[in-house]
Order: C-alpha cells, then structure tokens, then sequence
C-alpha cells in the first residue's frame, strides 16, 4: 500500500532504510503490520534471531509561527530478539550493525525529508522464559 499521509511516509521512510540492513548473522524482520510473521528456527528448533520493530510518535506539534510547518518527531524501536542462553554479546552486536547503519542519516520519503538526529543506541536486555529482547533506539524528526 502506497504511503499517502505524512505519518505513513516518515514511517515508509525509516523501514525502507531498515530493509537494507544486513546484519551477521542475518536476521529476518518482523514487521508491525506482519500478522503472519512466523519466528525463525534453526533445523534443531532453536530461536534463530530477529528483529521486532516499531514507530513510537512523540510531541508533534507545529513548529513556526503561522502554523505552517508540522513536526514529526519520534523513535524507531527495534527489538533484537535472541533465544534464552544464546551468546549475551549476540544481541548487542547485531544491536552495533542497527546503529551504524542509521547514524546521521537523512532519509526521504517524496517530499519528506527524515533526520535521524541524536547518537542510536542500544539499551540492557530484557529477559522473559525463552526468548531475550534487547532494544535498539533510533530517534528521528521530520517537518511537512
């Protein structure tokens, strides 16, 4: 589907960045409108890592004094998803892939120019039964 609101385009913007991403080990990605994501396993049934992603909007607002120019700002979210008891520097390395591939880039979507400002980071794992979650932060603004 075709992004037509500004929204859709920052979004379409940042996950077309994140698409070319290629991480090693490679990692499929789970998209936030893939409803038939099925999580990947290696041939002994093992968790194989992913990625899990998400836009979170924060404080939009209009920026100049006649109200003209709206301002985007918000974070991509992106989960590394590792199995329990897989190496602990394995998330943060793929973690290291995500931030160098967005650090201080500028992205388009038709008329919409994306920053990715601030440093990308990598935050402390969160472990549940079997599976560990270590985010990634990537903070962007964009203007239309």
């Amino acid at each position: 589907m075709t992004a037509t609101s500004d929204e859709a385009k920052v979004e379409a913007a940042l996950f077309r960045r994140l698409s070319t991403l290629v991480t090693d080990p490679v990692t499929a990605i789970n998209w936030p409108d893939d409803e038939d994501f099925v999580e990947p396993v290696d041939s002994d049934g093992k968790l194989l890592p992913y990625l899990k992603v998400a836009v979170v909007p924060v404080d939009p607002g209009f920026l100049t004094l006649a109200g003209i120019l709206k301002r985007h700002r918000g974070l991509l979210q992106i989960m590394v998803v590792t199995r329990k008891g897989a190496r602990a520097t394995l998330p943060k390395n793929i973690g290291g892939q995500i931030v160098s591939h967005f650090i201080r880039q500028v992205l388009y979507e038709d008329t919409i120019k994306v920053q990715i400002v601030g440093q990308p980071y990598v935050s402390n794992s969160f472990k549940g039964d079997t599976k560990t979650e270590t985010p990634v932060t990537i903070n962007y603004l964009a203007f239309t």
